[in-house]
């Protein structure tokens, strides 16, 4: 994960993300954590994420698609994807106004059902910080 900040107030001090072992018979969830530090309480920014997998569900989610790293052909060649919804995550797309120093956490859900190849997945995403807009 790419991480890039805007501006000295505020920055991305460290993004971790935590998700067990999918099986396809149970939905597996995870956590992105993303710590923010400004220089004061009242120093306001913008978090966005960026990346080509993702999209947002017709229940007006945000989705990750994301491919087997494992297997050596490009990913919409013969291999299915997996789909994780962040929860609560669509703000991100547009920045997600943050307000002081602060560690968010967005609940990632792979749902069931999902019959994908054994393997590491992956997916380039770029987290970044950017002033406010008027």
């Amino acid at each position: 994960m790419l991480l890039s900040s805007a501006g000295a107030r505020c920055v991305i001090a460290q993004a971790q993300l935590e998700m067990p072992d999918y099986s396809a018979l149970r939905a597996s969830t995870g956590v992105l954590a993303v710590q923010i530090e400004c220089e004061a309480p009242s120093d306001a920014t913008q978090l966005l994420l960026q990346g080509p997998g993702l999209s947002v569900s017709m229940d007006q989610q945000l989705q990750l698609t994301v491919y087997n790293t494992a297997t050596g052909t490009r990913p919409y060649q013969t291999q299915a994807p997996l789909i994780l919804t962040i929860n609560q995550g669509l703000p991100l797309l547009a920045g997600l106004g943050v307000n002081g120093s602060q560690t968010l956490r967005f609940s990632l859900t792979a749902k069931a059902g999902q019959w994908v190849s054994v393997g590491t997945y992956s997916l380039p995403l770029t987290l970044s910080l950017r002033p406010p807009l008027p």
